[in-house]
């Protein structure tokens, strides 16, 4: 698959996982590869397949120390793989905190970085309904409001997968409650197609349009009894 030693390291650390205490390997980690790129290693190598370096691997794999020491030594943090990810992207979708904080405090780091399909880590972390990272991206501050391809917004992603948490922090720092996609849907139209109940109800606890119709002149309303969400029809009506 085209992996070099340092992918190797950065997945797996000084070696296979012997069950040693950890700090040992963590050190063993740092060292390997502080002594691979001493000898020459290329740090921002890519994998034959997908494109992913080191540090995309390091993020896949949750591996915080390996990740800490490929930065300091350089590794571009945002080299994007195959599909146009980042490591950040990487992070996002591996849940792997600690390098995912590692990479947000990162100077160098993109925070707003765009996948092939526009994607941007917060709303991969909005549509993987991934806890604390939304809010964490807001604070480091990625735009709130960026689109993928699709003209879909976190918002748009959080309401359709009734990612209520995230609607809610969305809200609160002011995310446009009525974007509209390239279809002109709303966040809240999508809620109300989906099914999304909790989303829907949020969106309009918050002053979201009910009035907004997309590009076929059909209102949240309308999608949702056309679906039989009649519990979406009844909140709409009554809200």
């Amino acid at each position: 698959m085209g992996l070099t030693p340092l992918m190797i390291a950065a997945v797996r650390g000084g070696g296979l996982d012997t069950g040693e205490d950890i700090e040992n390997n963590e050190d063993s980690t740092a060292q390997v590869i502080s002594d691979l790129l001493a000898q020459g290693a290329e740090l921002n190598a890519t994998m034959d397949k997908t494109g992913e370096t080191s540090l995309h691997l390091a993020a896949r794999f949750a591996r915080a120390d390996a990740a800490k020491r490929l930065l300091d030594a350089g590794a571009d943090a945002n080299s994007q793989d195959n599909t146009g990810r980042t490591p950040l992207h990487a992070a996002v979708a591996a849940d792997a905190m600690g390098v995912f904080q590692i990479l947000l405090r990162n100077r160098a780091t993109n925070l707003n970085a765009r996948m092939h399909d526009g994607t941007t880590p917060l709303i991969l972390a909005a549509r993987l309904a991934i806890e604390g990272m939304v809010e964490d991206l807001i604070t480091a501050d990625a735009d709130i409001n960026a689109a993928d391809n699709s003209g879909k917004t976190a918002l748009h992603w959080a309401a359709a997968v009734n990612n209520t948490e995230a609607v809610n922090i969305l809200l609160m720092h002011h995310a446009n409650r009525d974007a509209q996609d390239d279809k002109d849907e709303t966040p809240l139209f999508l809620a109300a197609r989906e099914g999304s109940y909790e989303a829907s109800k949020a969106l309009l606890d918050n002053f979201a349009n009910r009035e907004i119709t997309d590009h076929m002149d059909r209102l949240p309303r309308d999608v949702a009894s056309e679906r039989l969400h009649h519990d979406i029809v009844r909140l709409l009506d009554e809200h």
